[in-house]
C-alpha cells in the first residue's frame, strides 16, 4: 500500500467527526461510468496540439503542475487570454501558453533553472500579482534544475525513470521535486495527500496513453 492510502487509511479508521458512508461508496464505484467524466484537458484555454513535440507537452504539463496551487485573493488573480479573463487552474494554463506562444523558452528546463523573478512576474501578470510569487519561483528553478542535474535535461527520461509504474513515478516525483511534497499532520502522524504528482501522472495519461508507454493505467 502506498503513503496515500496508508496514511488516509489511518485518518478514515480514527477520525472522530466524519464517517465514510462505505455501503454508500461502494454503490457510487459500480454506478460510475468513467466515459461520462471529462478531463480538464479537453477544456483547457490553451491548444496542446500548438506543442509539435512530446517532450514539450512534458515539460508544460511540469510547469503547470509545479506552479499550480493557492489562487486566492480579493479580487481573485486572473488573466487575459486571446479575448478572456481566466482564473484559477485555468488562468494559469492560459498565463502559462500566452508567454510560450510570446517566445518565452518555459519548456527549457536551463531557462527555468535560472529564471528570475521579473521574468516569472511578466509571465504571470494578471490584474494583480499572483499569491506565493517566491513560492511558485523557487519550484519552477527547481524543475529546471533537478531534470538537468539528473535526467539530462529530458521530461522523457524523468517519466521513464518510472519503468512504466505509476507509484514508482509518484515516489520519484515527491522525492526530488519539494513542490509535490503535500502532507499534513494529524492525531501527531505524518499524513500524505502528493495530489500535485498525482494529478501530473494522470494529465500525462490523459495527454499521451498507455499505448505511448508513459504510464501504466494500473
Amino acid at each position: 500500500m502506498n503513503q496515500v492510502l496508508a496514511t488516509a487509511k489511518y485518518v478514515s479508521d480514527h477520525s472522530e467527526s466524519v464517517r465514510l458512508n462505505k455501503r454508500r461508496l461502494k454503490k457510487f464505484c459500480k454506478s460510475f461510468n468513467r466515459s461520462d467524466a471529462k478531463h480538464w484537458l479537453s477544456e483547457s484555454p490553451f491548444d496542446f496540439s500548438r506543442l509539435a513535440k512530446d517532450e514539450e507537452k512534458m515539460n508544460f504539463l511540469f510547469v503547470y503542475s509545479t506552479t499550480g496551487f493557492c489562487y486566492w485573493g480579493d479580487p481573485p488573480w486572473s488573466v487575459e487570454y486571446r479575448g478572456q479573463n481566466h482564473q484559477g487552474s485555468f488562468g494559469m494554463i492560459a498565463a502559462l501558453g500566452r508567454a510560450v506562444e510570446a517566445g518565452v523558452p518555459l519548456l527549457d528546463p536551463r531557462y527555468r533553472a535560472r529564471m528570475g523573478r521579473e521574468e516569472l512576474e511578466e509571465v504571470l501578470d494578471g490584474n494583480i500579482t499572483i499569491p506565493m510569487l517566491e513560492d511558485r519561483l523557487r519550484f519552477i528553478r527547481e524543475s529546471g534544475s533537478v531534470l538537468m542535474g539528473r535526467y539530462g535535461g529530458l521530461m522523457s527520461t524523468l517519466v521513464q525513470s518510472g519503468g512504466g509504474d505509476v507509484s514508482v513515478l509518484l515516489g520519484q516525483l515527491v522525492k526530488q521535486f519539494s513542490s509535490f511534497e503535500d502532507h499534513s499532520l494529524y492525531d501527531g502522524r505524518e499524513i500524505c495527500f502528493h495530489k500535485k504528482a498525482q494529478l501530473f501522472v494522470s494529465d500525462l495519461y490523459q495527454l499521451f496513453g498507455e499505448s505511448d508507454g508513459v504510464v501504466s493505467a494500473t
